[in-house]
């Protein structure tokens, strides 16, 4: 509620300047050197991110995948934009 989502250092990870946005710093080795630190922004991509890295939450079966794929993709693409909606209206209209 403080914009502090404009900031340059928050933009830096997300440039859309929304949440949700992280950074995982706890991404390895290679060479003997610490790899760098990985971005993540927007919800569907910080989920397949985790899932990937820990190898689980995604189903190995294509049935299986296939549905989670499709939850995952109806969030991205129907409830978390309804809801965003919704929680910026509210503030507009309740000010």
């Amino acid at each position: 509620m403080k914009g502090e989502q404009f900031t340059s250092g928050f933009v830096s990870i997300n440039p859309n300047s929304k949440i949700p946005a992280a950074i995982d710093y706890d991404t390895g080795v290679t060479n003997g050197i610490q790899n760098d630190p990985i971005r993540l922004f927007e919800s569907c991509s910080i989920m397949l991110y985790l899932a990937d890295k820990y190898n689980r939450f995604i189903p190995k079966s294509i049935t299986h995948r296939t549905e989670v794929m499709n939850w995952l993709f109806w969030q991205m693409s129907g409830q978390g934009p309804m809801c965003g909606n919704f929680g910026h209206f509210m503030v507009i209209y309740n000010t």
